[in-house]
């Protein structure tokens, strides 16, 4: 095969896959295609990869990465038929929000699909992968995870539990985003400068995830910096007052409600 990965579909996550796997493939081993012309030059220009159209990128390529818009399966579908029936062998990751595997394999028929949900903190390869796999073999798996592992994270979970995640993972750095912002703008109401409180509520938010990870139980290490009687401990007190854990919970909810009713349109 000429191609291991192909990609249709450059869009923001999609450049951003792109970039981290040509970190582990070699770039002549990749190539891509999207309508619009400039982004592909450019990726072109930036990383030595291929620009083919749709129909050779999927002939020749042993993964097909799809990245298009969801609506725009059905008509993807129909116009690489003829092309997906060349490549019996074609291995399709979709990252097509609120399509199933089961939807991707009424479309391209019987193959090995690996349905992915990445975030946005894949630009940086500090970004979490989700993925679940329909007849995909070990060796399938091995060449995708190793291919992918410089985008960050790349956690493997059941496909029920795929729009649960992707509501914490996906869209959960918005979330910590507006959390940055909040203490930011805490911070200037006590009289700190806009750049000094952003810098100290990035480095604090940044600082704390990185001792959860070390140390894991965010809980325990909540309760190692609460001194009693003591500062932090009041704000605490304030936070849970307001109910903190019931706001995160209700926005989870809100985005993973709404994946099901995406999912079933």
């Amino acid at each position: 095969m000429k191609y291991v990965f192909g990609f249709l579909g450059t869009g923001n996550m999609g450049s951003a896959l792109v970039r981290a796997v040509c970190k582990t493939v070699d770039s002549n081993k990749i190539c891509i295609c999207d309508q619009n012309k400039d982004k592909t030059n450019s990726l072109k220009t930036e990383l030595g990869l291929n620009v083919e159209n749709a129909e050779n990128l999927v002939k020749n390529s042993e993964f097909l990465v799809l990245g298009v818009k969801p609506q725009m399966l059905e008509s993807v579908t129909g116009e690489l038929a003829d092309a997906m029936q060349d490549n019996a062998s074609l291995k399709i990751i979709s990252m097509l929000a609120a399509v199933d595997t089961q939807k991707l394999a009424s479309c391209f028929g019987d193959r090995e699909y690996i349905r992915i949900m990445p975030n946005t903190p894949v630009n940086l390869g500090e970004g979490a992968v989700l993925y679940c796999v329909r007849n995909a073999s070990q060796s399938t798996e091995k060449t995708f995870t190793t291919a992918f592992e410089k985008a960050g994270k790349v956690v493997k979970i059941e496909e029920n539990l795929m729009d649960g995640g992707m509501s914490l993972s996906g869209c959960g750095p918005a979330f910590v985003y507006m959390f940055i912002d909040a203490l930011k703008q805490a911070g200037e109401k006590l009289g700190l400068d806009s750049e000094l409180a952003l810098t100290l509520a990035t480095q604090t938010v940044k600082g704390s995830a990185m001792m959860v990870e070390k140390f894991g139980n965010p809980e325990q290490l909540k309760i190692n910096v609460c001194s009693p009687g003591g500062t932090t401990i009041e704000g605490v007190k304030s936070l849970e007052n307001d109910d903190l854990y019931k706001a995160v919970e209700n926005a989870l909810n809100a985005s993973y409600e709404k994946s099901k009713i995406l999912a079933k349109k």
